[in-house]
């Protein structure tokens, strides 16, 4: 009997410790948040060295407000007419000298080649022909020897390109090459471009009225200096001249010019229009477009 009270006392005992709730958890030292300490001061107010413990401080807002960038203006650049493939620009040459590229349509399918040393003087003007159908554009390779009187010389190679129907040089183009007497020589090669100056508010061959206007075109400057425009008539009689400079001007960058234009004739003629930049260390063009029309008074 005494047995059996025992037992039951001990299932009692064992249900009761069973029914108690558990023990709520409490927060302890060892949680895993960070506290980071503030800055280190000294005792008169001096912040101390930063340490890794010193927390970040925003200096500035990172947001920026978003801005509007605008585009580029597009400029409307044509292939080049006149080209020199090889040598390029920078080159070190020795004679012979050996060029190829792209010209015309030509008067009589002609081009010369003209060397212009370091004091302006001509070294060696050559003539070639362009290598296509006649009247058309068309590759050239040419070869002619030229003699420097110094060690190295600083020139200008120059290839013009003559006007079907007058014969007179309507196109430049250059690049600027190092002469050696002796050594060994470096050229450099480079592709077709688009034109480096061009008029555009006019087409060969176009008809106007004599009068004041305006003539626009595109292009690029080499130099800071200003441009070169001059209007010449039928018997090359220099009608109109003046400087101009791109819209903005920035060297090696695609622009825009605006001239105006003064042509007064007796008779139905044709006149020319060129343009054209000059150097500012080698003297003579660097690059000159003209356009042929057709005036009536």
């Amino acid at each position: 009997m005494k047995l059996r009270i025992c037992f039951t006392s001990a299932i009692i005992v064992l249900l009761g410790a069973c029914t108690q709730p558990a023990p709520t958890p409490t927060a302890t030292a060892s949680s895993t948040e960070t506290i980071i300490p503030p800055s280190p001061t000294s005792a008169i107010g001096t912040p101390l060295p930063f340490t890794t413990s010193t927390p970040a401080i925003v200096i500035e807002n990172p947001l920026h407000d978003a801005t509007t960038t605008s585009s580029p203006a597009l400029i409307p650049l044509t292939t080049e007419k006149v080209s020199i493939l090889r040598p390029s620009d920078g080159s070190i040459v020795t004679s012979p000298l050996r060029v190829s590229g792209q010209a015309g349509p030509s008067y009589l399918d002609r081009i010369e080649f003209r060397l212009i040393g370091e004091d302006g003087g001509v070294i060696v003007s050559h003539f070639d022909f362009v290598l296509g159908l006649p009247g058309n554009l068309g590759p050239y390779n040419t070869e002619f020897e030229f003699t420097t009187s110094y060690l190295a010389e600083a020139a200008r190679l120059c290839v013009i390109n003559f006007d079907p129907i007058d014969g007179k040089m309507n196109h430049l183009t250059s690049v600027d090459l190092t002469l050696l007497s002796v050594g060994n020589p470096r050229t450099h090669y480079t592709i077709q471009g688009p034109e480096k100056l061009k008029i555009t508010s006019l087409r060969e061959n176009e008809i106007i009225d004599a009068g004041t206007f305006l003539v626009t075109g595109v292009g690029w400057p080499d130099t800071d200096q200003a441009l070169h425009f001059e209007v010449t008539n039928s018997a090359e009689e220099l009608i109109d001249s003046g400087v101009f400079k791109f819209n903005p001007h920035e060297i090696g960058v695609a622009s825009v010019f605006e001239i105006e234009v003064t042509v007064e004739v007796e008779t139905f003629q044709r006149v020319r229009i060129a343009v054209y930049e000059e150097s500012d260390s080698i003297p003579g063009m660097l690059h000159y477009s003209s356009i042929l029309v057709r005036v009536r008074p």
